[in-house]
C-alpha cells in the first residue's frame, strides 16, 4: 500500500519540535496519518533545481560491500516558462498530475494551492460515447465522456492519438456541462489535418479514416495509464462492425438522393460534406465496399 512521506527542513521527531509540527498539519490541513520526516540537509533554489528519490540495490558480485543507489524517481522545477508560472511567488505550488507523469516535464505539473500530503485520487470515467451512441463509424464528429462533477476539467484534460503514428493530434474542442453529480464533456474538432474535408454544407468535421486512442490527463492519470479508450473511423462503416459490406450498403441506398432536408439524409455517408449523398459519394463507398 503506497504512503505519502513529507520531507520537512527540521526534526519532526525532536520533542522541541512538537509545536511546528502541529502548526504546519494545522496551516496545510494535513492529518496525523500523514508521516513527516526531515530534516533535509541543504536548501532548495527559489530559481530551478532537480531532486531524485533513490533507493538502495543489492551490491555487484565484484564488489560486495558496495551498496549501489538506484533512481526511482526524478523531479525537476524552473521558474521559466514553459513550467507553471503561476507557482513562481504566487503562495501557490507545483502539483504532479499523477504518479505515472514523467516529473522532469513541464506539462507534468500544475500551479495550486499548497496540499502536503495529498495524493491526486484516479478520476473515474462513467461513460465513454462516440457520436452520441450512435452506431456508426462512417463518420466521428464528436467524443462524449461522463466524468464526477467533482473531477477538474482543462483544455489539456484529453490527447487525440493517431494509433499507427502515434502523432498527437490537436486542436480538440472541449465543452462541459453540469448534470447533477456528474459533468458531460464532449470532444468535438473544427480543424487539423487529421478531419475530413470541411465541405461546403457547415456539417460538422469528422475525423479521417483511421484508428485512434482517447488518452485522458486527468487528476491521478498518467501518459501510460490503463486508461485508454481506442476507436475507428471507416468511411462507409454505417453499423459500426469494422467492414463495409452488403448491410451499409443497405443504408446508402435509403439516404441516396437525399439532402439535409431531408428526413433520411445520413451525414456520414455524405463523403464530401456537399450535403447531399449523390454519385460523388457513390464512388467513395464504392472504393470503401468489401475493405
Amino acid at each position: 500500500v503506497g504512503e505519502s512521506l513529507i520531507v520537512v527542513s527540521f526534526d519532526p521527531g525532536d520533542p522541541t519540535s512538537a509545536n511546528r509540527v502541529e502548526a504546519f498539519r494545522v496551516h496545510y490541513g494535513m492529518t496525523s496519518e500523514v508521516t513527516m520526516i526531515g530534516p533535509f540537509d541543504g536548501k532548495l533554489s527559489n530559481q530551478a533545481g532537480e531532486l531524485r528519490l533513490t533507493r538502495p540495490d543489492d551490491p555487484p558480485a565484484s564488489n560486495p560491500t558496495t551498496r549501489p543507489a538506484t533512481i526511482v524517481d526524478v523531479a525537476r522545477y524552473e521558474d521559466t516558462l514553459p513550467w507553471e508560472m503561476d507557482a513562481d511567488g504566487t503562495g501557490q505550488s507545483l502539483h504532479r498530475l499523477g504518479a505515472t507523469f514523467a516529473g522532469i516535464a513541464p506539462e507534468s505539473w500544475t500551479a495550486e494551492t499548497p496540499s502536503p500530503g495529498r495524493v491526486p485520487v484516479a478520476a473515474e470515467v462513467i461513460s465513454f460515447e462516440i457520436n452520441g451512441g450512435r452506431q456508426t463509424r462512417s463518420e466521428i464528429t464528436s467524443i462524449e465522456v461522463q466524468v464526477p462533477a467533482s473531477v477538474a476539467i482543462s483544455p489539456d484534460s484529453f490527447q487525440l492519438i493517431d494509433s499507427l503514428s502515434g502523432a498527437l493530434l490537436e486542436p480538440l474542442q472541449i465543452s462541459e456541462v453540469e448534470n447533477g453529480g456528474t459533468t458531460n464533456i464532449t470532444v468535438s474538432f473544427s480543424k487539423g489535418d487529421f478531419l475530413s474535408d470541411a465541405g461546403t454544407a457547415g456539417l460538422a468535421r469528422t475525423l479521417a479514416d483511421g484508428n485512434y486512442q482517447l488518452r485522458y490527463r486527468l487528476p491521478g492519470f498518467g501518459p501510460d495509464s490503463d486508461r485508454v479508450d481506442t476507436f475507428f473511423r471507416k468511411y462507409g462503416d454505417s453499423d459500426g462492425d469494422g467492414s463495409v459490406n452488403l448491410l451499409d450498403f443497405a443504408d446508402f441506398r435509403r439516404t441516396f438522393g437525399r439532402g439535409v432536408a431531408d428526413d433520411a439524409f445520413d451525414s456520414g455517408l455524405d463523403a464530401n460534406r456537399d450535403g447531399s449523398v449523390n454519385l460523388f459519394d457513390f464512388a467513395s463507398f464504392r472504393q470503401a465496399f468489401g475493405t
